[in-house]
């Protein structure tokens, strides 16, 4: 059985869950994997290639007055559909927007026409909707890493809300074409990490003939574990005389991410905590409370040893899927501060592997972290460290993955 995973890029959240995953399969599964992204391919006997599929060709000058005519008199949907979307690019107010056409046409990789089985991960500009849905008749599977597979250009619903009135003709054409070419594939299963999203998903489409699972994301626990606090925060510098409290995000600015709403909480607070940030931006300075600004990790080592700094991981995000954070947050024995609004619904317990807060407000948000500072001291590492080893145990997730890709074969 071969199974081949694609993904636009191993960046980003969706990315780095999507690999980690085929890093799994490769370590627990007697099955060949492949992957395929836009910055690494790696071949179904776990080579890394260099992957002359994505290389950039420069067309020659008849090629390109030849697209130019093309555009002018016979343009392509994808063509009209982009210029219309870039009309509005300066006006929305938007994390990230994408189309569902590509000039890549990934179902002619060998790697993808190799496959049994084809399972696809985040693919917003990467993968053509019509060429390739009518073209594969493999057993199709596909993990929705946010809500862009069922909304038009948009990948969350508050984007969609807040750009509505600007672009609600755009994204309504977007929604249906996108229904139209999905009618024409062979998907097979939808999973989602999170009931939260796959609730959201039942919500907006019409999901009855298709096989649904739901499947966290997996980490190493060979990086994401317990360390020794009090060494580390020797080395790192960081005060134990007051609470210590953790935010991660690849842009710290992301209205999603809500740090805005984190920041308002804090300058509500008496109580005095050292907060550290993790993620490109800037970072105000508190009266009350001490800042730490790492900016950007990429190295996993230095992460597991930054979340072991903290006392409780803070997840304002005023909507998300399952974030690969909060998993190694709570694989390193630190509990999580979220909304209920999210994939933590699924493994924040009130008192046990954190506090979840009801109440999307800077005020709610305050209020939970006073709640957690109060009664920090109940928290067991060593109990949140196996819960996480109980959920997100690569051998576990491995073995319902391949359960999934034996039924729809």
């Amino acid at each position: 059985m071969k199974i081949v995973h694609v993904t636009s890029k191993t960046k980003g959240g969706a990315g780095v869950a999507a690999l980690r995953l085929f890093k799994a399969l490769q370590n627990f599964s007697d099955v060949q994997v492949a992957f395929v992204s836009i910055d690494k391919t790696i071949n179904y006997n776990g080579d890394i290639i260099n992957d002359a599929f994505f290389s950039y060709l420069k067309p020659t000058l008849f090629k390109r007055a030849n697209l130019k005519l093309a555009n002018i008199f016979f343009p392509t949907r994808a063509f009209l559909y982009r210029k219309k979307l870039n009309k509005f690019k300066g006006q929305l107010n938007c994390e990230i927007a994408s189309l569902p056409f590509s000039h890549f046409k990934l179902h002619n990789h060998p790697l993808v026409q190799e496959a049994d089985v084809i399972h696809l991960h985040w693919v917003g500009d990467f993968i053509d909707y019509k060429s390739f849905f009518s073209s594969v008749n493999k057993k199709l599977i596909w993990t929705f890493h946010d809500m862009n597979p069922f909304q038009g250009i948009f990948h969350y619903e508050n984007d969609h809300f807040e750009n509505y009135d600007l672009i609600r003709k755009l994204d309504h054409e977007i929604i249906n074409y996108k229904k139209l070419q999905l009618k024409k594939s062979t998907l097979s299963c939808l999973i989602f990490p999170s009931n939260w999203i796959l609730n959201k998903a039942k919500e907006k489409t019409n999901l009855i003939d298709i096989k649904l699972a739901n499947v966290p994301y997996t980490i190493d626990f060979n990086f994401f574990k317990i360390l020794d606090k009090q060494k580390l925060r020797k080395n790192f510098n960081i005060d134990s005389s007051s609470p210590v409290l953790l935010f991660v995000a690849d842009r710290i600015d992301v209205h999603r991410k809500g740090v805005d709403l984190l920041f308002d909480a804090l300058k509500l607070m008496d109580t005095q905590v050292t907060i550290i940030t993790v993620g490109s931006g800037n970072v105000p300075n508190f009266v009350n409370h001490k800042v730490v600004n790492f900016g950007r990790i990429e190295d996993q080592n230095t992460m597991a040893e930054v979340f072991n700094l903290a006392d409780a991981f803070v997840m304002p995000s005023r909507e998300d899927n399952l974030p690969n954070v909060m998993l190694e947050s709570l694989a390193c024995g630190v509990p999580v501060i979220s909304f209920l609004n999210s994939g933590a619904k699924d493994f924040v317990i009130d008192d046990k592997t954190g506090v979840l807060i009801h109440e999307i407000s800077a005020i709610a948000l305050k209020d939970g972290i006073e709640m957690f500072i109060k009664n920090s001291n109940g928290y067991d590492p060593r109990y949140i460290f196996e819960f996480a080893k109980k959920h997100f145990n690569p051998e576990l997730v491995v073995n319902k993955h391949i359960n999934i890709y034996r039924t729809v074969l």
